[in-house]
């Protein structure tokens, strides 16, 4: 309760009441973190901890977040403020959390004695280079956290922008997703936000006007690797385009469909193909978009990403296994094929292509 208190000076905002028997433990802030500054270890750790505390507290308002409240202080659980800490502490927990691991029974009775120390010696590399987060819970068990923000952003007609792949120096990868990101170290998700609207959605980024955000934690199965369960941190942010900017704005097809082209009807028919023949095979109706639609966003120089924008209950149906499989199979058999278009031109500068076609 009112955990807020230990970092800064808190005004009560109502009084509680137990439902049924408890016990309550009351610290005195002000010796434990006299006691906290005299350790070489905790004393900085708890510094930088309260620091982050504090700028996620000042930041709690609409439309970022909710305002806090005694119970809640909106991204200040311990594992979101621990993914955002500092480089050297976020190794320090892991590494304290590896040595939990190592000292678990059950832990270390899942693999073989060979297999534990080469998988102890991988998550602390993952570690280190900064490619994983561990840490500890309060009663010693051990969790990889991802903490990632992503962008619901609709259009006037009420459709969704979806990415649905990456083109980087010339390789392709396809996904059906919001466009978002993981958090890098001291980024709040506000801050992903801030990054993808400068860079892969740099050209839409004039005419989105933000909305609020939800927050939800999902845990999943303990990996086949390590046998650690991850705990995923996902934050939305709501936006929508603005109608004048919307209808003003030039997009850039992904594909080259002129009416008449020969590679625009093998292009054409190659997708509809695809998209007809996984349907039949695997007995689902997926949602696919009208190729048509489907347009590309510069990112930077060597990159675009390739969207859509479709209902939302279409894109529920697309991003649920095994649609979505299905569907980056259609995209990526179409990059095989080299049936994209000449993307590289389409990358930069994209000013010059507005409004036309992309050729084979």
């Amino acid at each position: 309760l009112a955990e807020a208190a230990m970092w800064v000076v808190w005004t009560h905002l109502g009084s509680v009441e137990a439902s049924s028997s408890c016990e309550l433990l009351a610290l005195n802030v002000q010796q434990l973190m006299r006691m906290l500054c005299m350790h070489s270890v905790l004393g900085p750790l708890a510094i930088e901890y309260g620091k982050e505390y504090l700028m996620r507290l000042h930041l709690a308002e609409p439309p970022r977040s909710s305002y806090p409240t005694d119970l809640e202080v909106p991204f200040t659980s311990y594992d979101e403020i621990v993914i955002s800490m500092s480089e050297d502490t976020r190794c320090f927990i892991g590494k304290l959390a590896i040595q939990n691991l190592s000292m678990s029974r059950s832990w270390l009775d899942s693999f073989t004695y060979q297999t534990t120390e080469g998988r102890l010696a991988e998550l602390q590399q993952e570690i280190v280079s900064g490619k994983c987060t561990l840490v500890s819970h309060s009663m010693g068990e051990v969790c990889r956290v991802v903490s990632v923000t992503a962008l619901h952003l609709t259009n006037p007609d009420g459709l969704l922008l979806v990415q649905l792949g990456k083109l980087r120096d010339g390789d392709f990868k396809a996904n059906c997703m919001l466009p978002g990101s993981k958090q890098r170290n001291g980024e709040l998700p506000a801050g992903v936000i801030q990054r993808l609207l400068q860079d892969e959605l740099s050209s839409l980024a004039p005419g989105i006007e933000m909305g609020g955000t939800t927050s939800e934690v999902t845990e999943v199965t303990a990996s086949s690797t390590y046998n650690i369960p991850t705990t995923y941190h996902r934050t939305v942010q709501k936006a929508s385009m603005r109608i004048s900017f919307y209808l003003s704005f030039a997009q850039v097809p992904a594909f080259d469909t002129s009416p008449g082209t020969h590679s625009a009807a093998l292009t054409v028919q190659h997708y509809e193909s695809e998209a007809s023949r996984l349907e039949k095979q695997h007995g689902t109706r997926a949602f696919y978009p009208p190729i048509e639609s489907i347009f590309l966003l510069r990112s930077s120089k060597s990159t675009c990403i390739l969207c859509a924008w479709i209902h939302e209950q279409d894109f529920e149906k697309l991003s649920a296994p095994p649609a979505k499989q299905h569907f980056q199979q259609v995209l990526s058999r179409l990059g095989e094929s080299r049936r994209f278009g000449r993307w590289s031109e389409a990358v930069c500068p994209l000013d010059e292509h507005l409004g036309e076609s992309v050729d084979d």
